[in-house]
């Protein structure tokens, strides 16, 4: 059990690594490519937080969904950073749609850590 939630971890940092592109960059100049791995990072960094803040309680949600709402939310957001919105009505439009979406897929072949957790959490309540 232990081992698959490290697997959790990793493809946590596979998300922030292949869909931030943090290893990847436009230029050449040395600050540049440095300047541009910091916005990425204070990016991954909001998306992460964003996801904390109103799914990781849920372990049917995925990572991967997730994080393409806070990616394609994330104008709003900005507009919201600039004072041209309110900072708690985008929060509560990105919530809705993490709420709306964002399931794992069920499988019934290798379940997914969601629902082996979801089981155990079953076989455990009809012990007691």
């Amino acid at each position: 059990m232990l081992l698959r939630e490290r697997w959790q971890m990793e493809l946590l940092y596979k998300l922030w690594k292949s869909d931030g592109l943090i290893d990847e960059w436009r230029t050449e100049n040395p600050w540049r490519v440095l300047c541009e791995l910091y916005a990425k990072l204070i990016g991954l960094l909001i998306q992460h937080w964003v996801i904390v803040l109103f799914a990781w309680h849920d372990p049917q949600r995925s990572l991967v969904k997730l994080a393409q709402v806070v990616r394609d939310t994330g104008w709003l957001l900005m507009d919201a950073l600039a004072g041209h919105r309110s900072v708690r009505s985008v929060l509560q439009l990105i919530r809705r749609h993490m709420r709306g979406g964002c399931q794992m897929n069920k499988r019934s072949q290798h379940p997914n850590s969601g629902q082996l957790l979801e089981r155990e959490a079953v076989e455990w309540a009809l012990r007691w």
